[in-house]
């Protein structure tokens, strides 16, 4: 990562939305920080909501959720 790498806090909706679809915005923000060109800022919180409404809401997201 550069000196000067934007950092962004994501929510359980960015999360939720990236692990849910291989495309779109939220998807697109994992990418760039996979790639280097963000870093991403979140808490233990964050993971576990977005776990926890994966689980009951798209269950079939979760392997995504695990690799991102």
């Amino acid at each position: 990562m550069e000196p000067g790498t934007l950092a962004v806090f994501i929510d359980a909706s960015v999360l939720f939305a990236a692990s849910d679809s291989a495309r779109g915005a939220s998807r697109e923000i994992i990418h760039f920080a996979q790639r280097g060109q963000l870093r991403l800022v979140l808490n233990k919180f964050v993971l576990l909501e977005t776990a926890k409404n994966l689980a009951a809401k798209r269950p079939q997201a979760l392997p995504a959720f695990e690799t991102i």
